[in-house]
């Protein structure tokens, strides 16, 4: 089972910024189909989720954290930033910033774990809502 360590910036619920590392786990990475794992590690807590594609993952790690106030502070966290499976054939480690009444381009493709500061970090509800709202923009 291949691996990979990421470090993210977490946002947590007083305001103070941490240091999270996310691993990454490939069950077959030559199978396109094979569920991926996805580990969340934070001084006092750890998460694991296993789904089709990191995105997915990412956000079943999200919904755990909410409650509790916390953020991850990532590119797969921003309100207009979505998984499109039809557009991207791959594990849903990159997906697509979107703009209200454009399709996606192949160049607004960007690391889900990546830091970008100019893009709005959201709750996994407020993303949905920009994915739906981006749809019937089209």
């Amino acid at each position: 089972m291949a691996e990979k360590k990421i470090h993210v910036p977490v946002l947590l619920a007083d305001g103070q910024t941490i240091e999270g590392v996310f691993t990454l786990e490939y069950s077959d990475p030559w199978d396109e189909h094979a569920p991926v794992t996805l580990k969340l590690k934070l001084p006092r807590k750890k998460l694991e989720t296993k789904r089709k594609t990191f995105f997915e993952a990412m956000q079943a790690i999200r919904l755990q954290l909410e409650p509790e106030g916390i953020a991850l502070l990532c590119n797969g966290a921003c309100e207009n930033v979505d998984f499109i499976e039809i557009l991207t054939a791959d594990d849903g480690r990159y997906a697509h910033v979107l703009k209200l009444g454009e399709q996606p381009k192949k160049k607004n493709s960007v690391d889900i774990f990546a830091f970008d500061p100019t893009l709005s970090f959201a709750t996994v509800q407020e993303q949905e809502t920009f994915y739906q709202a981006w749809l019937e923009s089209l």
